[in-house]
């Protein structure tokens, strides 16, 4: 039972977070590109703090937190189940699945590659939006 839930939480995990970014992506490309800076009335650049990059870091936090819990639950349930069954294959998969986790932990480059992958994939959606038209 717990290498199935493990599959499930594994597929889960790659797939839920994937399907959010991609309806957040379409929900900002078809909002208005923003800049990160702006002029102020006395001329100084100020951060935007709604721009492309803004928009975009609750979504990879949403993403992560979506993607981890779907992995603590499987990775708890396979605990659970070696502890009452004593079967390596249940404490396989919980500790497959808190692997898993580990690698998602967010570090500067990963999010910054999570960012310019993203950024692209926006300014694609921007550019495919712009050339089917309204």
């Amino acid at each position: 039972m717990s290498l199935g839930f493990g599959v499930i939480s594994i597929v889960a995990s790659l797939v839920v977070p994937r399907v959010m970014v991609e309806g957040g992506l379409r929900a900002i490309a078809k909002g208005p590109s923003l800049d990160d800076m702006k002029l102020t009335e006395s001329g100084q650049r100020q951060v935007y703090p709604a721009s492309d990059v803004g928009r975009l870091l609750p979504l990879f936090q949403t993403q992560l937190i979506v993607a981890s819990a779907l992995n603590e639950g499987g990775a708890f349930f396979g605990a659970l189940a070696y502890m009452i069954e004593r079967q390596a294959a249940a404490l396989a998969v919980a500790g497959t699945l808190v692997a898993l986790l580990l690698s998602r932990f967010p570090t500067l480059d990963r999010v910054q590659g999570w960012l310019d992958a993203q950024l692209e994939r926006l300014s694609q959606l921007r550019r495919d939006e712009f050339s089917t038209g309204p």
